[in-house]
């Protein structure tokens, strides 16, 4: 039998499922939207964003800078710029019997997809998988590590504030939480961590988990 918290996951996902299935999250235009909205995010709280940092890992100011945010500005930056030509089909050699029918490929979305980030680069390795998956007209779920709470909290309270709250989730916790989570069906997992736990996410990411 499902435990509460089990169950209460199980609602998220279902939520973001049904907003993935509502196809919301697939034009061109929606997605640009998260992702200046995004960028927009970084810019306007970029000394709170540094201060959570050097809250939980007493990282410099600097280095948090460089590392962190310097980053995660310019992945979202490169990927507005080449985001229409990567979401356009790709025309593929064709069988010769097959002609004179033409083939294509299309860069489809996976569907509902966990993010679970670590601690040593708490906000880039949050933003830059939950970024990639907008981009790609995924609905995400986050969880942002619990050894770094200043962060998470934050994360907590601004991405629904920029967001598509129909399509991102943030749950915040520690194993309990982690361990519900992976119970749920996710199309994608992103976990970046240690090999013990990138095993138990790969059995529950399937095909689609990443490491």
């Amino acid at each position: 039998m499902p435990t509460a918290l089990e169950t209460k996951m199980k609602d998220a996902v279902a939520e973001l499922r049904a907003t993935f299935e509502s196809g919301v999250t697939l034009p061109y235009k929606w997605r640009e939207e998260q992702l200046k909205a995004l960028e927009a995010m970084i810019k306007g709280h970029k000394k709170e964003i540094l201060a959570a940092i050097h809250k939980d890992l007493r990282k410099p100011e600097a280095e948090a800078d460089i590392t962190e945010l310097a980053v995660a500005e310019h992945e979202v930056r490169d990927t507005l710029k080449h985001l229409h030509e990567w979401m356009q089909p790709e025309e593929v050699p064709t069988p010769a019997w097959l002609v004179p029918a033409k083939c294509e490929l299309h860069r489809d979305p996976y569907g509902v997809v966990l993010v679970i980030s670590p601690f040593n680069y708490p906000f880039q390795l949050a933003f830059t998988p939950l970024m990639n998956a907008l981009a790609a007209g995924n609905c995400v779920l986050l969880k942002p590590s619990e050894l770094t709470p200043s962060v998470a909290a934050l994360l907590s309270r601004l991405l629904p504030a920029y967001l598509d709250r129909r399509a991102v989730h943030v749950v915040e916790g520690a194993v309990a939480e982690t361990s519900a989570l992976l119970a749920q069906r996710w199309d994608l997992v992103f976990f970046t961590g240690s090999e013990t736990v990138g095993r138990i996410v790969h059995q529950v990411g399937g095909e689609g988990g990443k490491e």
